[in-house]
């Protein structure tokens, strides 16, 4: 399973692509591959995670998701719910990035790289 995440103003969404080996009937030879599946769910902001446009995602261990900010919080979601809002970054959030013992990096605006774990 292969999951992603759209997002803009005030709002995401979380994919996940699955593959089916079935043949959909009526439809197009694929050369003997699987048909791909989406399905989608909107997110969510609760628990005082409030709305804000998304510029960037990071999965992180046990399908925990990552959103930064424009207005420089991270938020910490569970599947397609925004639980946690950091505040992280004076500006935006540019970058998010998972190190090898499970921290997370953020890149703002503010020429800053910061660790959270």
């Amino acid at each position: 399973e292969t999951r992603f995440v759209t997002a803009g103003r005030q709002h995401f969404k979380v994919w996940r692509v699955q593959h089916d080996p079935r043949p959909v009937e009526g439809g197009p030879e694929v050369n003997g591959e699987d048909q791909l599946m989406l399905t989608s769910r909107r997110g969510v902001f609760c628990c005082g995670a409030v709305p804000d446009v998304v510029s960037c995602v990071a999965y992180g261990p046990g399908g925990a998701l990552y959103l930064g900010t424009l207005c420089g919080a991270i938020m910490v979601c569970s599947e397609h719910l925004a639980l946690r809002r950091i505040p992280a970054h004076d500006g935006p959030v540019l970058s998010l990035a998972l190190t090898e013992n499970g921290g997370l990096l953020s890149g703002g605006a503010d020429k800053t790289v910061r660790e959270w774990r």
